[in-house]
This record gives structure tokens, C-alpha cells and sequence, in this order.
């Protein structure tokens, strides 16, 4: 049952192959067409191959940019002076939405100034955050302009990705009913990739608790096989609502309690549920994540569900969280120890353990030498990479 607890824990380090979508790759797995694998990385010292059998999560292709062909005439906007483009900004400022989307039309359509473009249509991305009377029908308009297939794919583009630039709930519900509407698979994956953009947006220096309900409700439609799984499971934990957390752990639960039937029987909404666990960054989920890793034992998948997702967060507060359950546990957790706090990174996080190995009583001593052993090889490793690189001698 450790061995088990061993091998979910240790799905540590997730490549982001396109913003908050994620590739695993695994020993012996079945490749297919359309798929991309679920890759673990194990930390240093652990050992290989971490899964027996392999679990494919499919995922889109990355989409590909259409060309704009500008047709750029002299004397655009890029040859004006600081001061003609800071006036020009000031005059896009008084305009509305809906005067902004007509003459970001007329300049796409026209293809005469990128630099013109790209100012209206940062202005229309902030405009769309503010909310009005009009805010529906404008939001309705680039929807229709998005799913007509009889406008070029450039504007199509620019226009989805004005969406997630703007990064409000409704713009992110578009985008989500979007998902599911279009019909050429690069747009759609291009609509994902701005999900993603908007749920990791912290426009106002904060996180957005009210972006996780349409995401939530587009996890729970979206079936088994979908290639949206990664996305939406990575979005919901990049927002970070509580709300959103119990969603991502119910999928986990699914299976059974523990780690080895979880292993078993989780499919591809319960594996891309977990992986999205790392990007979880909002401390308001701290005390959730603190009852999910205290509800069951070591071996339940919760404890290793959560485990993962506070060591990844790269807080100290959430890094508190794990010293207190380590300090407790009067059970063997070497091997949590080692792959949990071997992915600390922020110097608060560090101290802490140095000062808990130093002062902390632990409920088994032998938890206290594998945190303080783990705390040694990881400033090992600090400190090499801290080194000059070595210069070799004519």
C-alpha cells in the first residue's frame, strides 16, 4: 500500500505544453492517434519506472496561426511619434464597446496597420471588463463574428483571443460555450488555450473566484474522452475557489479512498483531475487543502491528492501545512517527505523546515531524519547550482 502511496505522490513535475495544458509521458505506454500521454517526472532518488501501465489523456493539437497578410502602407501608426500614439490611445479611450469592435472590423478587413490594430483592439479587451447595459449584446455580436465561418480566420483569431485578454466572467463563458460550437479543431484549440488564459488571469492583483461556477459546470458536461479535460481541470485549479477544489477531488474519490484503487480505477477525468492539482497557486484554498490532508490516513488518495497540491504551490503557509502533518504522523512517511518537500522553492519554506528539524517535537523520530536528510540534498542542490560555471583553461 505505500509503494503505492509512492507512486502518486510522486507525480511531481508537469510540462506545460500550452498554458495550463499538460503532457505526461510514462514508460511503456500505448501511444494512439489523436492522443498525447500523461508523463510523471520523479524527483531525485526515486525510483523508476514510477507506473507499470501507462494512461493516455487526450488533448488538442496546438493550434496554428493564420497569417494576416497586412498589406502596411507608410506612414502607420509605428512611424508616428510617442506622443501621436499616447493621443491616439486617449482618443480610443472615449469610444464604447461598440465603437471600438466597428473600427477594429474596419482595420482588420482593411490589413493596412498591425500596430493600430493591436492598439484598438487592447482597448476593446479592457472596455469588454467593464460592464454595461449593452455588455450582452456586444459579447453576442463577437460570438456570431467567431462562428462565422465566412470571416477570414485571421479575424476569427484575434477575436478569440481579445476574449481571453479581456478575462471576465462573461468573456470566459463565451469562450467556454465557444469550446463546444465551433467547428475546425484549430479554433477550438485555440478557444482553450484562451479558457486557460482567462482562468489564470489576476486582473485587479487578484485571483477570481467567480470564474470557477462556468468552469465547474463545463467540467461536469464535458464526457470521459473529451480533449477538454486538461484545460478545464488545470483552469478550475489555477482559479482556486474552494468550490472548484471539491469538484477536482470528488473526480479524484471517485475510485475508492485509497491511493492503489485510485491507481486501478481512476479514467481520464479523474488522472487530468489530479495532475491539475500542481497549478494550484490561491492561498484562500489552504484550510481545504489542510481538512483534505488530514481526513483519511497516508495511504488515502486524498492525503496524497492534497500533499501534492500544497507542496506545489511553493508557499510557505501551504508548506506549514505539510510540517504539521509530517510532525504528527506517527506513521513512516518518508517517502511523502522526500517527494513533497523536495519540491520547495521559496526561501520561507526552507527556513521553516530548517527551524521544525531544529525545535519541532515529531511523533516518530524516523520522519525527523528523512525531513532533515531532504532538506540536505535539496540545499546540496542549491548550492550547485548557485556555483560559476567552470572555465576551462587555454
Amino acid at each position: 500500500m505505500r509503494r503505492a502511496g509512492l507512486a502518486l505522490v510522486l507525480l511531481a513535475t508537469v510540462v506545460i505544453v500550452m498554458t495550463m495544458t499538460f503532457q505526461w509521458s510514462e514508460t511503456q505506454l500505448p501511444v494512439g492517434a489523436n492522443t498525447n500521454s500523461l508523463s510523471v517526472t520523479g524527483v531525485p532518488g526515486a525510483p523508476a519506472p514510477l507506473f507499470p501501465r501507462g494512461h493516455v489523456l487526450r488533448q488538442p493539437p496546438a493550434p496554428a496561426a493564420p497569417l494576416g497578410n497586412f498589406n502596411i502602407q507608410e506612414g502607420g501608426l509605428a512611424t508616428e511619434s510617442v506622443e501621436s500614439r499616447g493621443d491616439f490611445a486617449a482618443e480610443l479611450g472615449g469610444k464604447s464597446a461598440h465603437e471600438l469592435l466597428a473600427f477594429w472590423l474596419a482595420e482588420i478587413r482593411a490589413r493596412n496597420d498591425p500596430l493600430k490594430l493591436d492598439f484598438i483592439g487592447d482597448t476593446l479587451a479592457r472596455s469588454l471588463r467593464v460592464t454595461s447595459p449593452d455588455s450582452a449584446g456586444i459579447l453576442g455580436q463577437i460570438g456570431q463574428l467567431i462562428l462565422d465561418t465566412q470571416n477570414d480566420d485571421y479575424l476569427r483569431w484575434r477575436l478569440v483571443g481579445i476574449l481571453g485578454e479581456a478575462a471576465t466572467q462573461d468573456t470566459l463563458q463565451l469562450l467556454l460555450d465557444l469550446v463546444n460550437a465551433v467547428q475546425q479543431q484549430d479554433m477550438r484549440s485555440l478557444v482553450l488555450t484562451q479558457v486557460a488564459k482567462a482562468a489564470g488571469s489576476l486582473q485587479g492583483g487578484r485571483y477570481h473566484p467567480e470564474f470557477s461556477p462556468p468552469l465547474e459546470r463545463a467540467w461536469m458536461a464535458a464526457g470521459v474522452d473529451s480533449d477538454a479535460l486538461q484545460v478545464l481541470a488545470g483552469s478550475i485549479a489555477a482559479v482556486g475557489a474552494p468550490s472548484g477544489l471539491n469538484v477536482l477531488f470528488s473526480e479524484i474519490t471517485k475510485t475508492g479512498g485509497s491511493v492503489n484503487e485510485f491507481q486501478k480505477g481512476a479514467d481520464s477525468k479523474g488522472w487530468a483531475a489530479f495532475a491539475a492539482l500542481s497549478s494550484v497557486r490561491n492561498p484562500s484554498v489552504v484550510p481545504y487543502l489542510d481538512a483534505e490532508l488530514n481526513q483519511s490516513g497516508p495511504d488515502s488518495i486524498t492525503t496524497a491528492a492534497a500533499g501534492y497540491a500544497l507542496a506545489n504551490m511553493g508557499k510557505s503557509q501551504a508548506t506549514s501545512v505539510l510540517l504539521q502533518w509530517v510532525e504528527g504522523t506517527p506513521t513512516d512517511v518518508g517517502s511523502e517527505i522526500r517527494n513533497w518537500f523536495a519540491l520547495m522553492r521559496d526561501p520561507g519554506s526552507v527556513q521553516m523546515a530548517q527551524v521544525a528539524v531544529k525545535q519541532s517535537n515529531f511523533a516518530l523520530q524516523g520522519n525527523r531524519d528523512s525531513l532533515q536528510n531532504e532538506l540536505a540534498t535539496l540545499l546540496s542542490h542549491l548550492s550547485r547550482n548557485l556555483q560559476p560555471p567552470a572555465i576551462d583553461k587555454p
